[in-house]
C-alpha cells in the first residue's frame, strides 16, 4: 500500500500534468508554447520529487530515532546517519567517569539526527 506521502506526490503530479500537459501538446512539431509547457511541467515535477524524497528521508530519520528512544534498537538508518552525516561527535571517552552530559551515546545519536534533519531542511538547493 502506498504511503500518504506518495499519494500526495501522485496527486500533485497528476494536477501538474492536467495543468501543463494538455492533450494537444503532442502535435508534431511542438509549438514554442507546447515546449514551454512541457519544460514547466518537468521543472515542477522535479521540485515535487525532491520535496517528496526530503520528506521521506526526514520521516525515516525521525522514525529511527523514535525506535532508539523507545526500544534502544539501532536501525540501519540510524547507524548510517551517525556514521556518515559528518557530525563531529568528538572522541570516545577513555574512562567511564567521562561519560555524561553531551558525551553519552544518547546525546551523540540525538545530535547526529537533529543535524541531519536540519541540514536537509535548510541546505538543499531545491525550490522553497
Amino acid at each position: 500500500m502506498p504511503s500518504k506521502e506518495y499519494n500526495i506526490l501522485n496527486r500533485r503530479i497528476r494536477s501538474l500534468e492536467r495543468r501543463f500537459v494538455p492533450g494537444k501538446v503532442w502535435k508534431n512539431p511542438l509549438t514554442n508554447r507546447s515546449q514551454d509547457l512541457l519544460k514547466t511541467f518537468r521543472f515542477l515535477v522535479h521540485a515535487e520529487l525532491e520535496d517528496y524524497f526530503e520528506q521521506v528521508v526526514i520521516l525515516k530519520a525521525l522514525q529511527a530515532l523514535s525506535i532508539w528512544n523507545s526500544k534502544r534498537r539501532v536501525s540501519v538508518v540510524l547507524l548510517s546517519i551517525v556514521a556518515f552525516t559528518g557530525t563531529n561527535l568528538g572522541r570516545c571517552p577513555d574512562r567511564l567517569a567521562e561519560i555524561g552530559g553531551s558525551n553519552n551515546l544518547n546525546s551523540r545519536i540525538h545530535s547526529a539526527v537533529n543535524n541531519f534533519v536540519r541540514k536537509i531542511q535548510t541546505k538543499n538547493n531545491g525550490i522553497k
